[in-house]
Parts: C-alpha cells; structure tokens; sequence
C-alpha cells in the first residue's frame, strides 16, 4: 500500500519555489547591477581614503559630486539629441543618460579637504581621513 505524506509533499513545493524565486532574483539583481553602471573603489592610502569611479561618456560638467564625512554620492547626467534633416525626411533623437550611486565610507574623512579630479572617464576623490583627535575637537566645539 502507498503512503502519502502531505508534510513532504509542501517540503518538495516549498524548495522549488526558493529555487524559482531564486533565480528570478538573481536575473534582476543582474540587470540592476548594469543599470546602475558605475564601478567604485575605495582605497586606504595611509592618512587618505581614494575614491574611483568610472564614468565613460559624461564629461566633467556632467558629473556632481557629494561628500560628507562618512560618505560619498556622485552622479552623473548627459542628455544629448541629434537632428537630421533632408528634403523629404525630418528626424529628431534624444537620448539622456543617468547614472547615481551612494556609499558609505569606511573612515570618517575630511570632506571639506578633499580633491576631486576627473581624467579621460575616470572620477577621482582624495580626501584625508580624520584622525580620532581631530573627531573629539570637533564633538567638544558642537
């Protein structure tokens, strides 16, 4: 005679559905992850923290950068439109590009000291990390 066990049988149910949502969160996750579109780095040089991020295609105007003490937001924003025209054919594109991203630093760091520079699509923030004397000097003057 066979046995039927409903508790199995909602086991077998329960790990297909994991595994279906599983993938479908991963394909997103995939897709968000080329959307967003701009690789960071943070490096700890000694007494600074660099900050990279690649930007191909903007330009320096494009591109705002804010920083606070514990962390950095950049982003980037082009809109460009071309136009051609003939005597029987009028075309008009516009395309905008848009990308933003925000981190939180590992290192509480001088914002009003840092420099940023950007070169052939590559952003680059220098900012000198804080030292614990120089925070407990700020906390006794707030």
């Amino acid at each position: 005679m066979f046995e039927w066990d409903p508790f199995e049988e909602f086991d077998r149910i329960e790990k297909r559905m994991r595994e279906s949502f599983k993938k479908l969160f991963s394909e997103v996750e995939d897709e968000f992850s080329t959307v967003q579109g701009m690789p960071m780095h943070v490096k700890d040089e000694n007494n600074e923290l660099v900050i990279k991020a690649e930007l191909p295609g903007f330009e320096k105007q494009d591109i705002g950068v804010r920083l606070t003490e514990n962390s950095v937001e950049i982003a980037a924003h082009k809109k460009e439109q071309r136009q051609e025209q003939s005597e029987k054919m009028f075309k008009l594109e516009k395309k905008m590009n848009a990308v933003r991203r925000a981190i939180t630093l590992p290192e509480m760091i001088d914002s009003k000291n840092a420099k940023v520079d950007f070169d052939k699509g590559v952003l680059t923030i220098r900012a000198p990390k804080k030292t614990a004397r120089k925070i407990k000097e700020e906390v006794r003057t707030k």
